[in-house]
Order: C-alpha cells, then sequence, then structure tokens
C-alpha cells in the first residue's frame, strides 16, 4: 500500500475510535434517562376571581433537585415525600407564577400519579388572582438540573377553548415578569429525537453494515456516481420504513389513544437495539423472520412510534388542534433524523476506507450497542 494511502488509513482508524468513545460518553447516561426526558404536566384554569394550576412532577426529577431520598438507600418512598413535604410544596410555590400575580399560592396535600414513564408527584395550587386573557405562567423549576428539561402546559379559560404550550424553564429569578419562553411542538420533535439516546443507537446499529468496507487502490479510491446509488438506496430504503412505521403508531397513541405501557414499551426499545446489534455481528434475523432489513427497520419502527408518543400522549385537546401538534412534532422529528443519518452516513463512508472497519467500526460498535441495549433492558424489565 503506498504511503500516502497507509497514512490516510490509519488517521482514519484513530477518527474510528475517537468517535467510539465520544459516542460513550454521549449515550451512556443512567439508564433510566435513556429514552425518556425530563418532563412536567402543568394543568392551569380558572375564571375571574381565582386561578388553579396542578403540577405533575417526576420523581426522579423531584429527588434531582431535592435530594429527597433521606437515607440514601437509592429508593424514594411515600414517607420520604410526606416528610419532605413542607419544603417540595414551598420549592414548587416558589418556581412557577403568574403574571401580574402578587397574591401566594396555597398548596394542597402531595399525591401520586402513575404516568407511562414512572411515578409522579401531584401538586394543586390555588390563587386569588384571576386567569384573565393575558395571563401567562412563569415556570422555573428544574432549570439549573437539566437543560432539556420541558414542562407539558395545557390552559384552560372561562369560555375558551383548551391550549397546549410546551414550556422550557426560565432561569431568570421568579420576581421576573417574564413569562416561560414557550417551545413549538416542531422543535420538541427535533429535541425528543436528540435526546432520545436508544432511538439514536437504534438508528446507528442499522447504519453500520449499510456502508461495506471498501478497498482503497489508487485512484479508485474515490467513489463514483454507481457506487453512490447503490450505497445509499438500501439506506433510504430503511429510513422510509422506519419513518412510515413510527408515524403510524404515533398518530395512532396520540389521535385513536390506542397505547401500550411504559412497561412494555420501554424495554421493547432497548431490545430492538439489541437484536439489530447482534445481527450486524452474525446475521440472523433475515433467516429467522423472512423479512430484508427494510422489513426488519418496520417493524422495529412500529415499537418505536408508541416510545416517540411521549407527552403528546397526554394532551387533551380538540382533535384539530392534537392532529396539528402531532404534524408539527412529527416533522421536526423527522427532520432531526434526517441530520442524524446524513452525519453518521458521511462519517461512516469516510471511515470505511480503513483497513480496521469492519473489525473496530462495525464489529466493535455492533458489540458496545449490544452491551447497553442489554443493560438498558434489564433496568427497564426491573
Amino acid at each position: 500500500m503506498p504511503a500516502c494511502l497507509r497514512s490516510e488509513s490509519l488517521a482514519a482508524g484513530r477518527l474510528g475510535l475517537l468517535a467510539w468513545a465520544m459516542a460513550l460518553l454521549l449515550l451512556w447516561p443512567p439508564p433510566t434517562q435513556a429514552h425518556a426526558g425530563s418532563q412536567a404536566y402543568l394543568q392551569l384554569s380558572g375564571d375571574a376571581t381565582h386561578s388553579r394550576l396542578q403540577a405533575d412532577l417526576a420523581l426522579r426529577d423531584l429527588d434531582a433537585a431535592l435530594d429527597l431520598d433521606a437515607d440514601g438507600d437509592g429508593l424514594l418512598t411515600w414517607g420520604e415525600l410526606r416528610q419532605a413535604q413542607s419544603r417540595l410544596q414551598r420549592w414548587v410555590s416558589q418556581g412557577v407564577g403568574l403574571s401580574d400575580c402578587t397574591a401566594d399560592w396555597q398548596p394542597s396535600p402531595l399525591s401520586l400519579v402513575e404516568r407511562s414513564d414512572g411515578l409522579y408527584t401531584r401538586l394543586v395550587l390555588t390563587t386569588a388572582c384571576p386567569l384573565s386573557g393575558n395571563a401567562s405562567l412563569r415556570y422555573h423549576l428544574l432549570a439549573e438540573v437539566d437543560p432539556t428539561h420541558r414542562a407539558l402546559l395545557r390552559t384552560e379559560r372561562s369560555g375558551q377553548a383548551r391550549q397546549a404550550t410546551l414550556l422550557s424553564p426560565s432561569r431568570a429569578p421568579m420576581p421576573n415578569t417574564e413569562p416561560a419562553p414557550p417551545v413549538a411542538f416542531w422543535q420538541e420533535g427535533i429535541h425528543h429525537l436528540l435526546t432520545g439516546h436508544d432511538h439514536l443507537l437504534f438508528l446507528l446499529c442499522l447504519l453500520l453494515p449499510a456502508l461495506p468496507r471498501r478497498h482503497l487502490v489508487g485512484a479508485n479510491a474515490l467513489a463514483g456516481p454507481g457506487e453512490w446509488t447503490q450505497t445509499l438506496r438500501p439506506i433510504v430504503g430503511w429510513v422510509t420504513a422506519f419513518t412510515l412505521a413510527h408515524s403510524v403508531t404515533l398518530g395512532l397513541a396520540v389521535l385513536a389513544g390506542i397505547r401500550l405501557p411504559g412497561a412494555v414499551i420501554e424495554p421493547l426499545i432497548a431490545a430492538s437495539i439489541v437484536l439489530a446489534a447482534l445481527d450486524n455481528l452474525r446475521p440472523f434475523l433475515h433467516r429467522l423472520l423472512g423479512l430484508p432489513r427494510w422489513g426488519v427497520a418496520l417493524g422495529f419502527g412500529l415499537v418505536h412510534g408508541f416510545g416517540f408518543a411521549g407527552a403528546l400522549g397526554e394532551l387533551d385537546l380538540p382533535a384539530q388542534e392534537l392532529a396539528w401538534a402531532l404534524l408539527q412534532f412529527n416533522l421536526g422529528l423527522e427532520f432531526a433524523q434526517l441530520g442524524v443519518v446524513a452525519v453518521a452516513v458521511a462519517a461512516l463512508w469516510r471511515l470505511r476506507r480503513w483497513s480496521g472497519y469492519v473489525r473496530w467500526v462495525q464489529g466493535l460498535g455492533s458489540a458496545l450497542a449490544a452491551a447497553l441495549g442489554t443493560a438498558w433492558v434489564w433496568q427497564r424489565l426491573a
């Protein structure tokens, strides 16, 4: 091999190992946060005499913010919640507010509710301030704990249709009268994919064998139009299949209310990573299921669609508004997915010049993905 090609191959090898090291750092969060992002559910209602706010906050978020696990055993009990009730009520009351309202919130006792992604604490706050047409909510909770945190706010004003808004917590101090910045649903679709580490890892598992190792021989090192077409055609096929499948189940989950428990969907999503990664190491899905790779992507996409539903499934809006929110969310999600695929394909296209591509990129990458997916399956089943 000419010296210039050898040095280029070594450079590609170093780049490949560096890429895996970075991927591990990005894709190795605590298993409970591998898919479900930090989110809260708020319901604001009122009339000309008072306002009422119902806040559902995840126990894992509250423990991260307030260290509620008093005995440090890793388990948050109802007794520990009751012991910290006054501190929790005060923290929530100071972290939310209505614009142009100086009256204090009056909190109710705590209760627990179960959602698809775990247990939540429910706290109801009331205030003597009216919920006027231009009143907006200031939301400051968890801004310092998780910068990706979102709050899904449903507002019901007397005589008006329900409205849904996604809020990103403001970092400004609460005396500030600025409302929490709203987040468009298409932005949330992008955010949901980029913070969904299990979805990203599944996409990468499908991509790894799609670009076979290419040997470099002199001037033939450059890819021609025919090679681009031959290589990208299967990628377009499985991306399309995965997109159509998860869009269908996402729509069914949100619009038709067809949902599966998170205790079922979350382990299945993690298991899809394990199966796709093992299939990269020793292909067996085609022989076992009799499906081409795009068919496998289609089947797994149906499962991932229920995972994508997330907060949208909690919306209780008129059908037209809910459909519009779903369309925006899905467009943002697909835009982010295409961006991830484009970046990954560009990186793998260059890495495949390396003589160690099959062993260290496809092989090691699939083995690491299978190990991480197995850890997520175990944790989610537990």
